[in-house]
């Protein structure tokens, strides 16, 4: 039974998270970077490694310049 619980916990975290991505890449065709950022959490970096060293960083300022 614990495992049971565990796995369904798991399975409501995978689906969440899912939901988020999807919201995210919903907000982003619909070129809304202000519903993107509120989608991620505030501390969160991005890296773009096809365009260099210099777009790296935290989310609120290298992603939402490239958005």
């Amino acid at each position: 039974m614990k495992n049971t619980t565990k796995t369904s916990k798991t399975n409501q975290e995978i689906t969440v998270k899912k939901a988020i991505c999807m919201d995210f890449f919903s907000a982003f065709q619909d070129l809304d970077p202000d519903r993107m950022l509120r989608l991620c959490r505030p501390e969160g970096k991005v890296s773009f490694i096809p365009l260099g060293s210099g777009f790296s960083g935290k989310i609120k300022e290298v992603g939402i310049g490239i958005w």
